[in-house]
């Protein structure tokens, strides 16, 4: 019982480390990231480096587009 309290605290620590290592990535770690989750559009530089098979697809007109941004970025599809 004292070695399966102690795996159940190191994986618990783990999780957690990875949990908040994931939050930061998501937030202020990747530039875009944020303002991508907040307003639904990222910039074609962001797009293109980090989805490129997505980007690829909707300026082949693959995947129609929901709105277009003025500064000519890309819009998120809506679910």
């Amino acid at each position: 019982m004292q070695i399966a309290m102690m795996i159940h605290g190191v994986a618990t620590i783990v999780m957690m480390a990875m949990f908040l290592g994931h939050m930061y990535i998501g937030t202020i770690g990747m530039k875009g990231a944020l303002d991508g989750m907040r307003t639904g559009y990222v910039d074609e530089g962001w797009a293109k480096e980090h989805h490129e098979l997505w980007y690829d697809d909707i300026r082949a007109g693959k995947i129609p587009a929901q709105r277009s941004t003025p500064a000519g970025g890309v819009a998120a599809p809506q679910i």
